[in-house]
């Protein structure tokens, strides 16, 4: 069974028993966790309102990368405290 917190810290006893609890699996390919939340910046086309595919899809990709590196903290972050309440 895992310690989780004290009772002296006023923490409920439903969640001291954190051994149920699973740490997020999966990788996200490309992704780097840095202990930083980013904004996503908006796409933003440099071709003078020529919208080309593959400009279009540039744009969307470096959104796509920034929401998978928010994503890839969010993991680590959550499987950090989760091994932190099991220790």
């Amino acid at each position: 069974m895992g310690k989780g917190l004290p009772r002296s810290l006023g923490r409920s006893t439903r969640f001291t028993d954190t051994d149920a609890i699973v740490a997020l699996g999966g990788t996200i390919t490309g992704a780097t966790a840095n202990d930083t939340m980013t904004a996503v910046a908006d796409i933003a086309l440099s071709t003078s309102n020529t919208y080309t595919d593959a400009a279009v899809n540039a744009a969307v990709n470096t959104a796509i990368a920034s929401i998978e590196n928010n994503f890839a903290d969010l993991q680590a972050k959550v499987n950090e405290i989760l091994a932190a309440l099991q220790a």
